[in-house]
Order: C-alpha cells, then structure tokens, then sequence
C-alpha cells in the first residue's frame, strides 16, 4: 500500500471513531503514528491532496490526538510520538483556529521538555512539510516565552495515574 493509500485509509479510520473520549486502546495513536508517517514520505503535492480531504470533524480529531501523543511521549519517554504530534498540525495545517493548534501544542511542548527533547529542533526539522500558513504558525510557537506556553495558561494540568501521565483540565 502506498503512503498516499495508507493515510487516506487511516484518516477514514479516524473520521469514524470518536475522540472526544480518552481511548482505552493504542489503536488510535497507533494510527495517529502511521499517519504521521506517512505524511512525511508523500510528495508535496500528495501532501496538499490530503491536507484538502481534511473534514471538519478531522481538524478536532487530529488536535486531541496530538493531546495524546504527548502523553505517550511522556509515559513513553519517546522522541517520536513528539514529532508525530505535531506532524498532526502539519496535516491539519492550522486551517481551523490557530489558537486551537497553540492550545494542543502546549502539550506537546511539555512533553518535549520533560522527556529532555528540543522542540524547536523537532519543529525545524518539519518545516520542509508545512504550507506557508503552518510554517508561520509553528515558528511563531517555537519562540513564544515559556510563560505563554505553559499547561496552567491554558487551564490544564498533568496528572499521574498508574504511574501513566495524562492531562487533565485544572
């Protein structure tokens, strides 16, 4: 299957299950991951036919799926799920509300943080897959203030439950 196939496959996926609730499996991040992936081998113009397929409900899908990647990131202790949470915001390309996009970055930028990974570096590394639009939003992230960018600006908290993080509202 090609990465095109692939990732129009996995967004179906992900268009038809809910993620308004924390899963109970790595399914979705799973597919997240192979989403991810996927968007990174495509061709530009594969990248900008994918980027059109994106449904309304997808933007809020794609943006607590990256919300999830950064807690695996933790419990994890892994670079990638990092750089495939934002490859998220690629896909969805800042196309809703950038503040929206800013608010699930936090998250992943904790994340980075607490497992000792710089995330501007994962974020320069990215730039060659983002449209005009998103490269603008994401530098503009990566050099905000740490005061802005923080979990209790945006009324969130991490909470460890079974030695698993997670983030919850404040």
């Amino acid at each position: 299957m090609s990465p095109n196939e692939s990732m129009i496959e996995a967004l179906a996926w992900l268009d038809a299950n809910s993620m308004r609730f924390r899963p109970k499996t790595s399914e979705a991040i799973d597919r997240g991951l192979s989403i991810a992936k996927a968007f990174e081998a495509l061709q530009p113009s594969d990248r900008l036919s994918i980027r059109e397929r994106i449904s309304a409900s997808l933007h809020q899908k794609l943006f607590a799926l990256s919300g999830y990647m950064a807690e695996a990131a933790i419990n994890e202790h892994d670079p990638e799920w990092i750089e495939a949470a934002i490859c998220l915001h690629l896909i969805e390309g800042f196309d809703k509300d950038y503040r929206e996009n800013f608010r699930y970055l936090v998250l992943v930028a904790y994340a980075a943080k607490k497992i000792g990974v710089d995330l501007k570096e994962i974020i320069d590394s990215l730039l060659p897959l983002a449209t005009e639009k998103a490269r603008s939003y994401l530098i503009d992230f990566s050099q905000r203030g740490g005061g802005v960018n923080n979990l209790s600006s945006f009324g969130v908290r991490e909470e460890v439950i079974e030695n698993k993080s997670r983030f919850v509202p404040m």
